[in-house]
């Protein structure tokens, strides 16, 4: 019998990269490498309640707050640690009951990868819905040892084929690129040596459950992605060109609401200045036709100042140049009800200008009405 191998490939990412938590809990609208009706087998845990993603942004925004220059916009502020292992010995495990230590075993070893690089744990995701899938017919041309590294597809949405899957077993552990206790980011601390000895240190945690250390690979960093890496990554490019694309569509639909509110205020403002034409005139009129009338009006009590703010608001209103100031200040605080009640305010001081009027074509005496 072969080797049970457990290996570990981490990699790194920036906040703008953060999908890739997303691809780690399945919050893709479309999970492009996964198999539906497995996921719900996956499992794992976070440090930090029950939601990894939101625990990740609450850490990066304490680090942020404990040290602004540790992690800036260009940084990276979380690695992903992929665990691999033997998908015939984890099967066994998990059939065996296992599942339970095999989760504390996780959490064992991020915490001791903590106490070793410094390295914040957020949480992990066990991946057991991903692999290479054949069909009955190719299944039954393989021999008794590769048969034995397949399993069947339950799945529902498929009454009469029978599909069979190698499982690609893995776990995402996710952790922040800082240390909390030295209030620092970790990477750039990390030497080739350290990333061999993260081997040993999962072989640690995870030799009683049957599994051997990977061995180092023997290829150079110039090796082309494997194809989980490669579909991985095409899947969260088109996340998010698909969220990109709806944030422009927003954007487009509140500067659209934006044009009509302002069509609308044009609409509403030419209105008042139409209006405000209309007291002027009037206004005018009657100073023209009742100069002593006008007069004795204007030394009564704060005219003066009404007749300032009455000239501000009808410069303003009949210039729109101007307008922006008198906007917020005076008129947008103004409801419908209360230019109606101002209106019929008006409409009853004209009819009493008018009796006033009428009085004093029959009557040389002084006018006292006012």
């Amino acid at each position: 019998m072969g080797k049970k191998y457990c290996a570990v490939n981490t990699k790194y990412y920036k906040n703008s990269n953060v999908g890739e938590i997303d691809h780690v809990l399945r919050n893709m609208a479309i999970n492009v490498n996964s198999i539906e009706c497995l996921t719900k087998n996956n499992f794992g845990f976070c440090f930090g309640g029950s939601d990894l993603k939101k625990h990740y942004k609450n850490k990066l925004e304490q680090a942020k707050r404990a040290n602004k220059l540790a992690l800036q916009s260009n940084s990276n502020t979380f690695i992903d640690s992929v665990l691999i292992f033997d998908s015939v010995q984890f099967e066994k495990c998990l059939k065996d009951g296992k599942k339970d230590e095999i989760e504390q075993a996780t959490k064992n070893f991020m915490n001791e990868y903590k106490k070793s690089y410094g390295f914040e744990p957020i949480g992990f995701e066990f991946h057991l819905d991903e692999g290479t899938t054949i069909d009955f017919d190719n299944y039954e041309k393989l021999d008794d040892e590769e048969q034995e590294k397949y399993v069947a597809v339950d799945n529902p949405d498929e009454d009469l084929t029978t599909e069979y899957i190698k499982q690609n077993i893995h776990a995402h552990a996710v952790f922040l690129n800082y240390d909390f206790e030295k209030n620092k980011s970790c990477l750039r601390n990390m030497r080739k040596k350290d990333w061999e000895n993260s081997q040993d240190l999962l072989h640690k945690h995870f030799k009683k459950f049957g599994f051997d250390r990977g061995e180092r690979k023997q290829t150079s960093n110039k090796d082309h992605k494997n194809k989980a890496d490669f579909v991985r990554e095409l899947e969260l490019r088109t996340n998010e060109l698909v969220e990109n694309h709806s944030k422009n569509l927003q954007e487009k639909n509140n500067l659209l609401d934006q044009i009509i509110e302002h069509q609308k205020d044009l609409n509403r403002f030419d209105d008042l200045a139409f209006y405000a034409e209309k007291i002027k005139t009037f206004v005018l009129d009657f100073k023209e036709k009742n100069p002593d009338l006008t007069s004795k009006i204007m030394k009564l009590p704060g005219a003066e100042k009404l007749k300032d703010m009455a000239v501000s608001i009808y410069d303003a209103l009949t210039k729109k140049s101007d307008i922006s100031p008198i906007l917020i200040e005076e008129i947008k605080p103004l409801k419908n009800e209360e230019i109606k009640k101002i209106e019929v305010d008006v409409k009853e001081k004209k009819k009493r200008i008018k009796k006033i009027n009428n009085r004093r074509k029959y009557s040389n005496k002084p006018n006292k009405d006012i």
